[in-house]
């Protein structure tokens, strides 16, 4: 598969929106009712906000992106049982993210 494919802009967008909604309610967390909170872990959310709303950022502009990384991110957004953010180990979600914000930029 080819890393360096060219991203809709209506995809990119989504997702930076969806990001900073996963920032937004992480920081809600304890004043939502149980059904209405993410099943994300807000800690390791929190842990990883400066470099997720910097992912954001870089979606919402017309800078170029790798396509592999977007897949990348997906998972880690999605994926229960593999993501750090659906975890309580912070530490860990401040370096995957880090690493993928690292990929995104790399084309």
């Amino acid at each position: 598969m080819d890393g360096f494919r060219t991203i809709a802009c209506m995809n990119r967008n989504s997702y930076a929106k969806s990001i900073s909604r996963l920032v937004d309610s992480a920081e809600k967390y304890y004043t939502v009712l149980p059904p209405y909170r993410i099943i994300h872990r807000p800690e390791a959310v929190l842990a990883a906000k400066p470099e997720l709303l910097e992912i954001s950022k870089t979606l919402a502009s017309t800078s170029p992106v790798n396509a592999k990384a977007m897949e990348d991110l997906k998972e880690l957004l999605t994926d229960g049982s593999t993501s750090p953010l659906f975890r309580k180990d912070g530490v860990a979600a401040k370096k995957a993210v880090a690493e993928l914000r690292k990929e995104l930029t790399t084309v």
